[in-house]
């Protein structure tokens, strides 16, 4: 997403615009956010303390993110 809002916010950075490049990281994103959600639902079943809570933490943000 920075790539996509520097790219067309800033005057500095357009010459770097890639359309191509933008469909690209934009059909990526989600399947990298469902990975990372069902990785995190993985290691949650076995976890007990500090490492859990990372992984709860981890799964509530890749679900807001998606």
């Amino acid at each position: 997403m920075s790539y996509e809002l520097l790219t067309e916010q800033s005057l500095r950075f357009q010459r770097w615009r890639s359309l191509k490049a933008i469909a690209i990281l934009n059909v990526s994103e989600p399947v990298f956010w469902t990975t990372a959600c069902i990785l995190a639902i993985l290691s949650t079943s076995g976890a007990r303390g500090a490492t859990a809570a990372i992984s709860v933490i981890l799964l509530i943000v890749s679900l807001v993110v998606m």
